[in-house]
């Protein structure tokens, strides 16, 4: 009976060590996420926020990283992606409403990227990537949101990007 208690206890604390140790394996950093999700290299940016409130059963939540660059290298990158919108986006309500909102006299619709709020950009590139693109309805029709919206400030050489999953 001893060595059942002794080999339960062994195996528990052994357990509750490499648990953490295992799923932080799987861990991303904020330039991979970056990186990956939108096809470009962000190594040479400076990490300034990272946040990120998936998690749950459904994985709902709200990545938000923001990266700073020191040259003008990823304009440059951006101008020749075809993927890449000239900011700002004004023939796109659909990315206006997500990141900022739009209202008039009688309603209001967004922001939809949580508790953020992006800075005012006036000149850059913009992305938007609709992960739940199968779906035939307008993006800000739907009961859900999993989408990835990332906007570059040339005048700051600032990325913002935001991946939102309702």
């Amino acid at each position: 009976m001893k060595k059942e208690i002794k080999s339960l206890l062994l195996f528990t604390f052994t357990l509750l060590f490499l648990a953490p140790c295992l799923s932080a394996c799987g861990a991303e950093n904020a330039k991979e996420i970056v990186s990956e999700s939108l096809n470009i290299d962000v190594s040479g940016a400076r990490e300034v926020t990272f946040t990120d409130s998936h998690g749950g059963f459904h994985g709902d939540g709200t990545t938000y990283i923001v990266l700073k660059f020191q040259d003008g290298r990823m304009l440059e990158e951006l101008k020749k992606d075809r993927q890449w919108k000239p900011f700002p986006p004004d023939a796109d309500a659909t990315v206006t409403a997500l990141a900022y909102g739009i209202s008039d006299n009688s309603s209001a619709i967004g922001p939809f990227t949580g508790d953020i709020e992006l800075p005012e950009i006036r000149s850059g590139y913009y992305r938007l990537i609709d992960r739940q693109s199968e779906n035939d309805t307008d993006i800000l029709e739907r009961d859900s949101f999993n989408y990835t919206l990332a906007i570059y400030d040339a005048n700051t050489k600032t990325l913002y990007f935001c991946e939102v999953d309702t």
